[in-house]
């Protein structure tokens, strides 16, 4: 049984490595959340409630983490927007600033 359990953990250690960072961060917190809930369960109702216990908590750590990531994506989405909606105005405004510098000698000579 512990040789089954140490291969078990190994292959998932090894996917967690393997695994795209954002990946690897739910995960990872899939795995806590399932450890955390197998010890939370068995001090509940023994083996069965470990088992129950590590299926719980492993959904919730990997929802919790997707949700993050998620939140993290829209954000960095967020201010690269808006980076390029400031950069789309100074240059509308440095536009029309040499726009009016072109016509200025125009107007002082009469047009």
């Amino acid at each position: 049984m512990n040789r089954k359990l140490l291969v078990s953990f190994a292959a998932i250690v090894s996917l967690v490595v393997i695994t795209h960072s954002a990946q690897a961060g739910i995960f990872g917190a899939g795995l806590g959340g399932a450890l955390r809930g197998a010890i939370v369960g068995n001090l509940v109702d023994g083996r069965n409630g470990a088992a129950a216990g590590a299926v719980i908590g492993g959904l919730i750590g990997a929802g919790e983490a997707a949700s993050s990531e998620k939140k993290k994506q829209q954000t960095e989405a967020a201010k690269k927007r808006q980076a390029e909606w400031k950069a789309s105005q100074k240059a509308e405004q440095d536009r029309l600033r040499n726009q009016q510098a072109a016509a200025a000698p125009l107007l002082k000579n009469g047009g």
